[in-house]
């Protein structure tokens, strides 16, 4: 994922997180588009240090967490909610596939065995 505050850069022991402010597409994708890409950054489960190992679900419970916060201010049509699992696969492939293509790395990982981390998440 990008260098930005995601859940993976939070350390905060006994301290819950209350809000989330993301700037980084900010007027140029639509809500819908932030709101799963934070979803997927605060739900991703990764644990070891190759992604090839790593799980092929989500955190459930961080993920429906997170929806409902934003829920809790923003009104969401029942397409939009349908879209939000395919806008969360979209944003990992995103994410990843110039960098890949370009340097056959996403940071410190081999770019095939990101993809198919990717592959086995969607």
């Amino acid at each position: 994922m990008s260098p930005c505050l995601d859940a993976a850069h939070i350390s905060l022991p006994r301290i819950k997180v209350a809000v989330v402010i993301d700037f980084d597409s900010i007027r140029i994708t639509p809500p819908v588009t932030d709101l799963a890409n934070g979803m997927l950054r605060f739900s991703i489960v990764g644990g070891r240090p190759d992604p090839i190992d790593w799980p092929d679900y989500f955190d459930q419970d961080k993920l429906l967490q997170f929806l409902a916060g934003y829920r809790n201010v923003i009104q969401l049509n029942e397409n939009t909610l349908n879209s939000l699992l395919d806008l969360m696969i979209e944003t990992m492939i995103a994410e990843a596939i110039l960098t890949i293509a370009t340097t056959g790395f996403f940071g410190r990982f081999h770019g095939t065995d990101f993809l198919q981390m990717i592959r086995r998440k969607a």
